[in-house]
């Protein structure tokens, strides 16, 4: 019901540059930035679906990506997490430091993302709501201990990877903390991620086509609170005219450039003060 309502929401969505974001920014005192794996695009990071080289099609999403499939083949999850670590030389783009300088100016105060490879956290953002999980993070599905990875332990030749699925010293079986097809995300998280858009003057929708319900919903929370919503994507996507009030066709990486207007425009009130 919620999205056959969202499908008949109609709205003048103006098309803007970076210098006219740059300046809608500087008038905001809590933004917050919800991205997608638009965002990852830059570090690397094969798509999951929608080329020749993606993800889904070198692997069957059916075994190697939903719950069911786990727990049939729970090897096969960390199959792809540990090809993907091992075979793509990935790290943060110049969209997650433009982030982080938002961050360190005063304007950005949270992160929400639908991502899980944890590069905003690696670019410094410090208040980031990962909704799907953290690929780095490891969940015992006997005793629900939760082991923190990284880079190293998941690469082919740790001893982490050397048996899967990985097992926890009670005797159980590790799941990457990652929400699978046929999961739902975290009702506490949904709620925070809503607490955090309610507080904000400003939604940057960042690298997401918003056709996932999570992001779609809450564009249109961030919408029924009237809240000002732009769009930073390099094609119009689902919310264009319907629930954002700005689109700036832009790669994330571009972001540096208004990070460096407003780091700049911040430098000359304090030669001034």
């Amino acid at each position: 019901m919620g999205n056959l309502m969202i499908s008949f929401l109609k709205k003048d969505t103006q098309s803007i540059t970076l210098e006219e974001l740059a300046k809608i920014i500087k008038k905001c005192k809590h933004v917050v930035a919800l991205t997608g794996s638009g965002t990852s695009a830059e570090s690397n990071i094969p798509s999951f679906r929608g080329s020749s080289n993606s993800i889904w099609s070198k692997y069957d999403p059916r075994i190697y990506g939903t719950i069911w499939g786990f727990w049939k083949y729970p090897e096969k999850i960390w199959e792809v997490i540990r090809d993907i670590s091992s075979d793509y030389e990935i790290e943060i783009n110049n969209g997650h430091v433009a982030l982080s300088t938002l961050e360190s100016l005063g304007y950005l105060k949270s992160v929400v993302t639908q991502n899980v490879d944890g590069l905003h956290e690696a670019s410094g953002n410090t208040k980031v709501i990962s909704l799907h999980g953290n690929v780095f993070e490891a969940v015992c599905c006997t005793c629900n201990k939760i082991v923190k990875l990284n880079k190293i332990m998941l690469q082919k030749t740790s001893h982490f990877m050397h048996q899967l699925p990985p097992e926890c010293p009670c005797g159980g079986i590790f799941k990457p903390n990652i929400i699978l097809f046929g999961e739902v995300v975290s009702s506490d998280l949904l709620k925070e991620a809503e607490e955090e858009i309610a507080k904000c003057d400003l939604l940057l929708v960042i690298g997401t086509s918003s056709t996932v319900s999570t992001a779609t919903n809450l564009c249109h929370f961030a919408c029924k609170k009237k809240k000002k919503i732009v769009e930073i994507n390099i094609s119009k996507t689902y919310i264009t005219n319907k629930m954002s009030d700005y689109h700036v066709c832009a790669k994330f990486s571009e972001l540096t450039k208004v990070a460096n207007i407003l780091k700049g425009s911040s430098e000359k009130n304090k030669k001034i003060m």
